[in-house]
């Protein structure tokens, strides 16, 4: 292919284009061109595609999986993003050659369970803070409806320091609590 660039005369513009790509890649889809033009095909008589989710780059956070590390909760709903993008277009494509490569696509259940855990915002859904479960509160999917909170009246000194100190609450708590000899 780059023999035929060159014959064109395209190499400068062909590397000016590639300069807006966000990562190095070849220019043409390698492999059977047959097949990829099918797929293309069936594409575009698809009626509604839903736009792909704008991402972070997770190259760092890709190399940083395969060494066993940690991601932000950025990273991971990024790749949540990812995931449920891929969980629709496995709906939408059910028949023809997109049907057959979208049955590929296996996302286990462990993934799945992830997603559930932020809202569409990225941000933590309650229900997944500790404090939920140590009230005996389960979730089932619905929407918690808690009376506000209403802060005790406590007369406290203010010109001494004054230390407050979680006691535990129920089991959950039991490795916090000070031994006796404490």
């Amino acid at each position: 292919m780059q023999d035929m660039i060159s014959k064109l005369d395209l190499k400068e513009y062909v590397d000016s284009y590639e300069t807006y790509l966000a990562r190095s890649k070849p220019l043409f889809i390698e492999g059977d061109m047959h097949l990829h033009y099918k797929i293309i095909k069936e594409l575009f008589n698809q009626p509604h595609i839903k736009q792909i989710p704008e991402v972070i780059n997770l190259e760092s956070s890709i190399a940083l999986l395969q060494k066993k590390g940690v991601l932000s909760l950025e990273e991971i709903f990024a790749f949540v993003k990812i995931i449920l993008y891929f969980k629709e277009l496995k709906k939408e494509f059910l028949e023809g050659l997109l049907g057959e490569w979208m049955c590929k696509i296996i996302i286990p259940d462990g993934l799945l369970e992830i997603c559930k855990y932020f809202d569409k915002n990225g941000e933590l859904k309650d229900e997944i803070d500790e404090r939920f479960e140590v009230c005996g509160f389960k979730f089932n999917e619905e929407e918690y409806i808690m009376p506000p909170y209403k802060v005790p009246d406590v007369d406290i000194d203010k010109s001494k320091v004054v230390v407050g100190l979680n006691t535990g609450t129920s089991k959950t708590w039991e490795t916090r609590l000070w031994s006796e000899r404490t």
